[in-house]
């Protein structure tokens, strides 16, 4: 029987370098031909959009206000965790063993 010869497989680096640079500079060319290069870092396009607006008060919103519904509706699950932790490491590696434990015991099929 002939034993099929893969010499021309070699992991070679310099190859794939070299196509690893061609595919940036693909990519740059591209680049250059089809995007814009007119944006303003400084201007208005660089502020956050809110809903259409430009209103400079708006820019003020931090993301605690602005997820408020959010961090309400999940508040009562955040209010067991933190009963839950309290910052103790001996909580964290309890918490880590039980979930590994867990997680160990569904991938096996006990569970």
């Amino acid at each position: 029987m002939n034993n099929f010869q893969v010499e021309y497989l070699h992991w070679t680096p310099l190859f794939w370098l070299g196509i690893f640079i061609g595919i940036v500079f693909v990519v740059i060319i591209i680049g250059k031909l089809f995007f814009r290069n007119d944006y303003n870092t400084l201007g208005q396009q660089s502020l956050p959009f809110y809903s259409g607006t430009s209103n400079s008060l708006l820019q003020l919103i931090t993301a605690s206000s602005l997820y408020w519904g959010f961090k309400h509706t999940i508040d009562a699950y955040f209010l067991i965790i933190k009963r839950l932790f309290i910052s103790d490491v001996e909580d964290f590696f309890q918490w880590f063993i039980i979930i590994v434990a867990g997680m160990l015991l569904i991938l096996t099929g006990v569970l």
